[in-house]
């Protein structure tokens, strides 16, 4: 399996850490590593999380 971040999901990063980073730009960095760790976690648990419900495909 592999992880592929859709452009919007890079920029959502980046705008979320721009503004954590306007108080604490180390807590922004721990932050964004944690969000993108997490998202990873599906390499090894492929089945956490929910279903897309507009697509019937267990496999989304």
């Amino acid at each position: 399996m592999k992880i592929i971040w859709s452009k919007e999901a890079l920029e959502r990063l980046s705008d979320i850490e721009e503004f954590i980073a306007r108080d604490s730009p180390t807590r922004a960095e721990k932050f964004i590593n944690y969000l993108i760790n997490r998202g990873e976690l599906i390499l090894e648990n492929p089945d956490i999380g929910r279903a897309v419900p507009e697509i019937a495909n267990p496999e989304i």
